[in-house]
């Protein structure tokens, strides 16, 4: 997901991003999640609550059962954005 910004912890917005990266090219599971994001369960079930809420991530479904998201056309167009800005501020 790119450098962080400041030194220290990661904001919201760059959280979100990470998301969003890491399932953009293919479907990821919710351990693929807290893996490529390094974030614990239960702050990976907020965002994804809250990232489902604003339709930026949808489920898919696979043949082995693992429940799997990816970015809506509206979740790659703000991982689109945020890319942007964030090369703005390097």
């Amino acid at each position: 997901a790119g450098k962080m910004l400041f030194q220290g912890r990661r904001s919201s917005i760059e959280i979100i991003a990470a998301i969003l990266s890491a399932s953009r090219s293919v479907p990821v599971t919710k351990a693929g999640i807290t893996g490529q994001v390094k974030i614990n369960s239960r702050q990976m079930n907020e965002y994804l609550d809250w990232l489902s809420r604003q339709e930026l991530i949808e489920p898919i479904g696979s043949r082995d059962h693992q429940f799997r998201i990816k970015p809506t056309n509206k979740g790659l167009r703000l991982l689109t954005t945020l890319e942007s800005i964030q090369a703005i501020l390097r």
